[in-house]
């Protein structure tokens, strides 16, 4: 079979050869009228034979150029020497991959959860390159909570790395693996194979490929460049049809025409940007400046039209973009950031505050954000519709005061709405008075909304119709992660795709006093609710999830786990919720797992209907503590847990199978409404 290398290596030549003899031919006198064939060709081209020659030079060095380097072979010449690397050669057929000699990592005997066996040597990637590894391996043991792993990641492991890929095959299978990653602005980038838990694995026949094709765009933050100042309490046009960038841009008939003048500004309280309804920009906007409390910096709109629009189009890793600044009311626009490819850490709108201490007065309101195109790994960046983010050492930075509404956000990768913030409690602050309500999402590429460090945000009448729609790595509606007593409520999520997560909502880890309420969530296919922490990761940074609270919420056909309950979650409160599972739908009710080795603990479920049409189990493992009280089980139900006060006829609810939340209240004479 011809290799990639050998194909590239019969072009090169080929063409080496061709440029020789068309030269010889175009330097040479025929002595017939009649004119070889491959003279009547070279003569016949638009060019002279010196212009000729150099392009087929041209196209000789692309070739060598674009001949992906392979890296072989011998495991032993790649990997790094040392404790790092703790793989060993073996020369026993029974160990080795199709009875060769192969290296051998085996972690059975280690008291670490991770055990990397292999780190490939420091060098052999690039920078800002793609590459495709592939390798061959046999188990040789493997306890049942053990999986194998490789991932491309800093030697320092400063990072999550890319290209996870995961396995766990028995002992004595034997398998092939391939990763594509790109080693997106990460310098000193290794290889690594190993081994969670306890199990021992051979490897061989390692091949690590460039990928030019899916080479990363470099592209960056947009340069903040302020030349000029504004005595604030004034209003600036912007025009892109009729403006003149050399007027004063104070009027409308003496507006701007570029978005230059407006970003290279420093603008003061009071001051008020207005972009003509129906203008078009490629570009990004980003003025500068600070408002105050009482006087703030507003952007919007105006005459009568289409929302402006700005699209970045993949050359600016924001479209709007204010870094430490604060007092600023943004709306009515339409935002895009459509690349030719998907970019890493891509969005539509970014604020962005690093050791500026508290920021303040942020709102965003009446934007259209769609089509933007970031990637949907989450390992290698994502990529954002809006995205806030805060940090630094010293001066911690975080929110005081940001406001999300009224917002639509339509086929954005990675991510709809995120946070980006201290998630260690001992760098905390938190952001506070942090509101994310009235927005609409719909085709997100990945996670709906997820607040990150902050006390008590507030999620409210969001609507997420589609979301993981393009992402494979694990994703889910509405969730905080790393936040104090959030609300969660009267929101509406549908249409999450594929079971990693894939639920409407999630209580995830480092949280406390989450609360869920009056939420409606359908046709999400990993379910409901996950409610989850991981065990392994131990205070003082993660306290685990405790007081998380479920009431007056609204399922209906949500598939897989109604509840997946998992790892160091305890004190969680689930009370008056509708769970309905519709006809050829077989669903686990509740889920129970480990995580980290951890049970959940002290879970109660109290007065709520579990209606099922179609078929439910309850699956609770090992959870501590889990009790049910007078709750209702309605149809096919399999293994329900102990209750006392169990209601076992017809809760008699409006509609069920409906399509509404009302569907799925009581009726007058519902027994349920009965004194309890």
């Amino acid at each position: 079979m011809l290799t990639v290398e050998a194909m590239y290596s019969f072009l090169f030549f080929s063409c080496v050869l061709w440029t020789l003899v068309v030269y010889l031919c175009l330097s040479i006198k025929p002595r017939t009228s009649t004119p070889w064939p491959l003279l009547y060709f070279a003569e016949t081209l638009p060019m002279n034979k010196t212009k000729f020659l150099q392009s087929v030079i041209s196209l000789t060095l692309f070739l060598a150029i674009a001949a992906p380097p392979t890296h072989a072979a011998d495991p032993l010449q790649l990997i790094t020497p040392g404790e790092a690397a703790s793989a060993k050669l073996t020369t026993d057929p029974a160990e080795g991959v199709d009875g060769k000699p192969s290296l051998k990592g085996d972690s059975r005997l280690s008291a670490n959860e991770w055990n990397e066996f292999f780190h490939s040597k420091v060098g052999l990637f690039q920078p800002n390159e793609a590459y495709k590894v592939s390798f061959d391996y046999k188990v040789l043991a493997r306890d049942t909570a053990a999986r194998f792993y490789s991932l491309f990641r800093k030697v320092d492991g400063a990072d999550k790395g890319a290209g996870w890929t995961e396995w766990g095959d028995g002992p004595g299978k034997t398998g092939h693996v391939e990763m594509a990653f790109a080693a997106q602005g990460i310098e000193n980038g290794i290889l690594i194979i190993g081994i969670q838990h306890k199990g021992a694995l051979s490897i061989a026949n390692i091949q690590i490929t460039a990928d030019p094709i899916h080479r990363p765009v470099i592209v960056t933050l947009p340069t903040l460049r302020r030349t000029w100042k504004s005595p604030g309490n004034t209003t600036y046009y912007a025009d892109s049809a009729q403006g003149i960038d050399a007027a004063d841009g104070r009027t409308p008939k003496h507006a701007w025409r570029s978005l230059d003048k407006i970003n290279s500004g420093e603008f003061a309280p009071g001051d008020h940007i207005l972009l003509k309804s129906g203008s078009r920009w490629i570009g990004f906007l980003t003025p500068g400046g600070s408002g105050t409390s009482g006087k703030p910096i507003s952007v919007s709109s105006y005459g009568n039209g289409p929302l402006p629009a700005i699209d970045a189009a993949g050359k600016a890793l924001a479209t709007v973009y204010w870094k430490n600044t604060e007092y600023w009311d943004i709306g009515k626009l339409d935002i895009a950031n459509r690349a030719p490819a998907p970019v890493a850490h891509l969005a539509g709108v970014l604020l962005d505050g690093y050791e500026f201490g508290p920021m303040h007065g942020f709102r965003l309101h009446d934007l259209n954000i769609h089509d933007v195109h970031g990637s949907n790994v989450k390992d290698d960046g994502g990529g954002n519709g809006i995205c806030c983010t805060s940090g630094g050492p010293s001066h911690k930075t975080r929110y005081d005061g940001l406001t999300i509404e009224d917002c639509r956000l339509t086929r954005t990768d990675r991510n709809g709405i995120t946070m980006g913030c201290y998630y260690s409690r001992p760098e905390w602050p938190l952001s506070t008075h942090v509101v994310i309500r009235r927005n609409i999402l719909e085709d997100i590429g990945g996670d709906g909304i997820v607040p990150i460090g902050c006390d008590g945000c507030l999620i409210s009448h969001n609507i997420l119709r589609g979301g993981r729609m393009r992402a494979t790595d694990y994703a889910a509606g509405i969730w905080p992660w790393a936040c104090d007593n959030t609300v969660v409520e009267y929101n509406e999520v549908s249409g999450m795709k594929g079971t990693r997560d894939g639920e409407g909502y999630d209580s995830d880890y480092n949280s406390r006093g989450t609360l869920f309420q009056y939420n409606f969530s359908h046709d999400n296919d990993g379910g409901f609710m996950l409610i989850c922490s991981d065990g392994a990761q131990k205070p003082p940074w993660n306290i685990g999830n405790s007081g998380t609270v479920i009431r007056h919420n609204v399922s209906v056909n949500d598939g897989l786990h109604t509840f997946n309950i998992t790892g160091s979650c305890s004190n969680t409160q689930i009370s008056d919720n509708v769970f309905y599972v519709g006809k050829g739908l077989d669903v686990s009710l509740v889920n129970g797992d480990k995580w980290g080795n951890v049970w959940p603990v002290d879970t109660r479920f109290i007065n709520n209907v579990f209606y099922v049409a179609g078929k439910g189990h309850f699956n609770l493992g090992d959870m501590i503590g889990t009790t049910f009280e007078h709750n209702a089980y309605w149809g096919d139900i399999a293994d329900r847990p102990a209750d006392p006060k169990a209601i076992l006829i017809d809760p008699k609810l409006v509609r069920p199978g409906g399509e509404t939340a009302a569907d799925y209240a009581l009726r007058a004479d519902s027994p349920l409404n009965l004194p309890r």
